[in-house]
């Protein structure tokens, strides 16, 4: 019997791209769902009332941010020597920590320049996945594709955000409402658009800076293992 419910890899290859493509089609029902209407013009009168769906979902992210938290310290008093539980609630908080800068800008951004309405829309969309975050994390006791789903869901909405942003700052094209007025049909490749660039940065540019890393470490290990510095004398240079 396998040993999940989609067999024995935690990560099988064949279903990534499977939850990348239901994040997309969630994100487009979300976006016909939504619809366009409200978009920001040059002419549209400033209204805080406008804002209130985005303060609203800045609150829940501020409440799964230290629901987080608690899982962490809860999981810490409850079993702190078991490191797979600890590493489990500590990348449940970290990784929300470390996507929070992108997430809340992006957010922000968006509501101010482009749309507040569908803003708040996929801000939810993004946080009640983050909030299952651990939980996904933890049911099986390891990173599995469970965890993958959840993250593409988030980074299809963060996708969309900094799309649409570029799209409006740089050719004054509210992509939203351009992609409803021309197809519906349209729609998927265009939520597809800021997921894909994220994708670039990881897979194409990301290399460039871990190959330098890389190449780096083994002069060092190598001058070390020559005796010609390095290593050990870095270090004793770096701490003086």
């Amino acid at each position: 019997m396998a040993k999940f419910p989609w067999g024995d890899e935690t990560m099988p290859d064949s279903l990534v791209p499977v939850v990348m493509l239901i994040a997309i089609i969630a994100l487009t029902i979300l976006l016909l769902l939504t619809g366009p209407d409200d978009a920001v013009t040059a002419t549209t009168p400033f209204a805080l009332t406008a804002y209130h769906g985005v303060v609203q979902v800045s609150i829940g992210y501020a409440a799964v941010y230290y629901i987080h938290i608690g899982t962490q310290v809860n999981v810490k008093l409850a079993a702190k020597d078991n490191e797979a539980m600890n590493k489990i609630a500590e990348r449940g908080l970290l990784n929300t920590l470390e996507q929070m800068p992108l997430f809340l800008l992006g957010m922000w951004l968006h509501a101010i320049f482009v749309n507040p309405r569908t803003t708040a829309a996929i801000g939810w969309f993004y946080v009640v996945p983050r909030a299952l975050y651990p939980t996904a994390y933890g049911f099986y006791g390891q990173f599995t594709i469970l965890v993958e789903a959840l993250t593409c869901m988030n980074y299809a909405a963060i996708g969309w955000f900094y799309a649409a942003l570029a799209f409006k700052s740089f050719g004054n094209v509210d992509m939203h409402t351009t992609i409803n007025d021309i197809s519906p049909w349209l729609m998927p490749p265009g939520a597809l658009i800021g997921f894909v660039a994220i994708a670039i940065c990881f897979w194409v540019f990301g290399p460039v800076g871990s190959a330098s890393i890389m190449r780096g470490v083994r002069w060092d290990e190598s001058s070390a293992a020559s005796g010609e510095g390095g290593g050990l004398q870095q270090e004793l240079q770096e701490s003086a």
